[in-house]
Order: C-alpha cells, then sequence, then structure tokens
C-alpha cells in the first residue's frame, strides 16, 4: 500500500484528505502533498487545508486548489519571461504592476537573481507569490486567504515557498 502511495505522489498526482468545513483550522494536521506539473516540471508542495482541487486548465500550465474557507493555492509554470517581458527582472516587475493593477497593496518584496516573492493585502485577504527561474521557465505559487485565518496560513508559507521547485 505505501509503495502504491508513493508511487502515485511520483507520478504526480495529488491525495488530497476533506477537511470539514468547520473544522478549526489552526488544528490541523498539516501534511502535505506533493504536485507536480506535467507542461513545465513545476513542483510544490500543497498543504491537506486545500481540499479542493480545480480541473487543469486546457493548456496544461498548473492547477488550483481551494480550501473550504475560502483560501486558494494556485501552482503553475509559464514561459512568462519570453512572453511578456524580455528577462526575469523584466518579467518581476510586469507582475508586480499587475498585482498592483488587481488592486493588492504590497507590502513585502524579496529576490534573488532567479526568484523573487512578493506579498500584500486586498480587501480582506492576503495575497503571496513566489516566482522561481529555472528548467527553461518560470514556476509560481499564488496564494490568497483571508486576513482573519493569517495564524492558520501564515505558518504554511515558508514551506510552501520552499517547495517551490521543478524537475527538467
Amino acid at each position: 500500500m505505501a509503495r502504491r502511495i508513493r508511487s502515485a505522489i511520483g507520478a504526480g498526482l495529488i491525495l488530497l484528505p476533506t477537511v470539514s468545513v468547520g473544522q478549526d483550522l489552526t488544528r490541523v494536521d498539516h501534511s502535505w502533498s506533493r504536485y507536480r506539473n506535467g507542461r513545465f516540471g513545476t513542483l510544490a508542495d500543497v498543504p491537506r487545508i486545500f481540499t479542493i482541487a480545480e480541473p487543469q486548465p486546457a493548456n496544461g500550465d498548473g492547477q488550483t486548489f481551494r480550501s473550504a474557507d475560502g483560501a486558494e493555492l494556485r501552482v503553475f509554470g509559464s514561459h512568462g519571461a519570453t512572453t511578456v517581458a524580455e528577462n526575469f527582472a523584466a518579467y518581476r516587475n510586469w507582475l508586480l504592476d499587475r498585482l498592483r493593477e488587481d488592486g493588492v497593496t504590497i507590502t513585502y518584496k524579496a529576490k534573488g537573481k532567479e526568484w523573487f516573492a512578493a506579498s500584500g493585502t486586498r480587501d480582506r485577504d492576503i495575497v503571496y507569490v513566489k516566482a522561481i527561474e529555472d528548467c527553461g521557465a518560470i514556476h509560481e505559487i499564488r496564494v490568497t486567504y483571508p486576513v482573519a485565518l493569517r495564524q492558520a496560513y501564515d505558518p504554511l508559507m515558508g514551506h510552501m515557498a520552499r517547495s517551490l521547485g521543478c524537475l527538467p
């Protein structure tokens, strides 16, 4: 049984147990599943709070996961640096501009040569984005969750951000 589960995870299948709608998220066992995108090789760990996996889009670039309390996690890959900007630094600026246009007040930014992260607020939500450039593509996670649930979600953000990567 354990071998079949490891094989399913290795093949990129998501195993997401359900969480009841009324459950206190601060008491949820934060076990993780590994998501792998076949088109871009994007990898990211998905916490079990995200129990609803939406169908993948027709272009196969990633997947959106939702929690019972309205939080959303998007994991995807793209050729963003070559389709909307000339390089990764320009893509970072382009994405930050899009976040601002979407009403996000950016309160945190960090960057390295091949990665960047930003977070802020929009209405009553926290928005977090991390992108890396590797394996010939850009790999991103975007997480939106209610400010009121910050104590439940903030501890998950570091793990999700560190897990973002790719397989060539």
